[in-house]
């Protein structure tokens, strides 16, 4: 589903797309997310932070019930380009961006100590699962009290 494009962010166009290297930019992506409120949640902080467009891959959560506006208070979906029940998340990574995985793993970098490339993806893994080795370039994590904290549901 495609909510809101913009004609630079067709996906025949979205791998190529060059990086302004004076501006930047940053998508984020949830791989398989599991329910409809973390989609939401997620969708509304991509908007916050100042994301460029959202993807949100596989469609497991909207089996699950509940509705991702209800999360998006924001109206994010209006603003930025959506993408939602995407077979893969792929064709939706710009030409030269790194893609950031964001979970608990070993080799991930503290949030606070990872130097943010001009151009990114963020890639969320699933919250009952990891993503594959080769999804990411790097990853990252976001700190709580205990490193084994999830922050979603």
């Amino acid at each position: 589903m495609n909510l809101g494009s913009r004609e630079d962010f067709e996906v025949g166009r979205l791998s190529q797309i060059k990086a302004r290297k004076d501006i930047g930019h940053f998508g984020v992506v949830l791989y398989d997310p599991k329910n409809s409120f973390n989609v939401g949640g997620a969708l509304r902080a991509t908007g916050a932070f100042g994301g460029s467009y959202f993807v949100a891959q596989g469609n497991r959560w909207e089996t699950k019930g509940g509705d991702w506006r209800h999360m998006d208070t924001e109206g994010a979906h209006i603003r930025l380009p959506t993408y939602l029940g995407v077979p893969d998340h792929k064709p939706y990574i710009p030409y030269g961006a790194d893609v950031i995985g964001v979970e608990l793993s070993d080799d991930a970098i503290s949030l606070p100590e990872f130097e943010h490339p001009q151009v990114a993806v963020y890639l969320f893994g699933p919250e009952d699962g990891a993503l594959p080795v080769a999804a990411a370039s790097k990853r990252i994590y976001i700190p709580t009290d205990r490193k084994s904290t999830r922050l979603n549901s």
